[in-house]
């Protein structure tokens, strides 16, 4: 088992002449930014298609950047969108989520729609 403990020091130097020096040297480890990922599931009602994300971990509030793989974006604040495509066919589709931390996860699927 592996123990960390985390140690802060205070290192003081005295000069002749009065100066006085100082510094902290900090031995802590350094803090972990929570896990962070997102899954994306779809519903497809003919033309339309309604994009869903399940987000775990993270520092929220989260936005959103859809690709909806036919040269169309939204930017969200909420992780559901839905859409409907001009044509019928087979659209690769992504979604940028993005903490107020500034990390970013990435979730792909592909939709068919008739």
């Amino acid at each position: 088992m592996k123990y960390v403990f985390p140690v802060v020091v205070v290192v003081a130097i005295a000069l002749v002449a009065g100066a006085f020096y100082y510094g902290i040297l900090d031995f802590r480890p350094p803090q972990q930014p929570p896990a962070f990922s997102v899954t994306l599931t779809k519903t497809v009602t003919n033309l339309t298609a309604q994009f869903n994300t399940t987000v775990v971990g993270g520092v929220g509030p989260f936005s959103y950047i859809w690709d909806l793989g036919d040269n169309s974006t939204r930017i969200t604040s909420v992780g559901t969108v839905t859409y409907t495509y001009a044509v019928a066919g087979t659209y690769a589709v992504s979604v940028l989520v993005r903490g107020t931390d500034d990390r970013v996860v990435e979730a792909r699927t592909t939709v068919m729609v008739a």
